[in-house]
């Protein structure tokens, strides 16, 4: 469908439509590739389980893409497409791999996605992906050459290969799944900081091997970080955990000695915490207190 009033330049609209998955096409051989790059907008509509591979590979001008239903984004489905915005999201179950090379986006959230294949985002623009409890698997170099600035990856998620390689080119902020129980050669090639719950993972860490020296790791011990923040990707982020209070990082499981400040590249720290006692008021009679300013009761009950 044509969507602009220009008969010399025409630019469309193509809309696929139906029921189950598409047909995979070779990268010359899609019915529409002498109009490929007039298409400037795509829409899935609901019914459609999986876009082919290579279905707009290399469509020039493409910049929209909307599903309207969930789906599976095929090999390379929009490999170096430069697309600018992905209306529903929330519809990806599945990223096979580079189905979105050059995407020309720096967010997307990706929650409903169960899986996301190899090379997915390769040279993407995107500073951060928001997944969700779903995820199952980060395939080889996922997000190689890209522009990351942090990521939370969700328990359960399993790292395959070298996962998180080359995801940015500055220094990357990282939590990694609390229930790894691997982390293959290469999976964690780049630069910046990673944040663990326990020294389990910590020392997995440690264990993997590959050029690059890892980055600084923060074991959290039960803390949390907030990754909706801008966090600093050389410094220590802001961390809280209920009930208790901070008390410093250090570079010993038994948080002895002194509290470091700035964290080193390839060097692991440990978050020390202090529990906070209950405060229990008594009162043995009633009267009438005048308070004119208070600036610590907190947790407190009355018997």
């Amino acid at each position: 469908e044509q969507n602009n009033d220009d008969a010399n330049n025409p630019t469309y609209t193509i809309t696929f439509a139906g029921t189950g998955g598409m047909a995979d096409y070779n990268s010359n051989a899609q019915p529409w590739f002498a109009v490929k790059n007039s298409i400037t907008e795509a829409v899935v509509e609901d019914g459609v389980t999986r876009i082919g591979q290579r279905a707009l590979q290399a469509a020039a001008n493409l910049r929209k893409l909307t599903l309207r239903g969930d789906v599976t984004i095929g090999d390379r489905a929009f490999h170096e497409s430069k697309l600018t915005s992905i209306f529903g999201q929330e519809h990806i179950v599945e990223i096979e791999g580079r189905a979105f090379k050059w995407l020309d986006m720096e967010t997307i959230d990706i929650r409903n996605a169960t899986a996301i294949g190899a090379y997915a985002f390769e040279a993407s623009k995107l500073k951060t992906v928001t997944l969700g409890e779903g995820l199952k698997v980060i395939g080889d170099q996922a997000f190689v050459n890209g522009n990351m600035c942090k990521l939370y990856i969700p328990d359960g998620t399993r790292l395959e290969a070298k996962a998180l390689w080359g995801m940015g080119k500055n220094d990357v902020v990282v939590r990694l799944p609390s229930d790894l129980t691997t982390i293959p050669n290469g999976a964690l090639g780049f630069k910046g900081m990673i944040y663990v719950d326990n020294t389990t993972v910590a020392k997995l860490i440690t264990e993997e091997t590959h050029p690059l020296t890892h980055p600084s790791v923060a074991v959290l011990n039960s803390g949390a970080v907030d990754f909706s923040k801008d966090l600093p990707t050389n410094a220590f982020a802001e961390t809280t955990r209920e009930g208790s209070i901070f008390g410093g990082w250090y570079d010993n499981e038994n948080c002895n000695d002194d509290a470091v400040t700035t964290p080193t590249a390839g060097k692991t720290y440990y978050a020390k915490w202090t529990g906070i006692e209950p405060l229990t008021l008594e009162y043995t009679r009633t009267e009438q207190l005048k308070v004119t300013n208070v600036t610590g009761l907190t947790n407190w009950r009355s018997s």
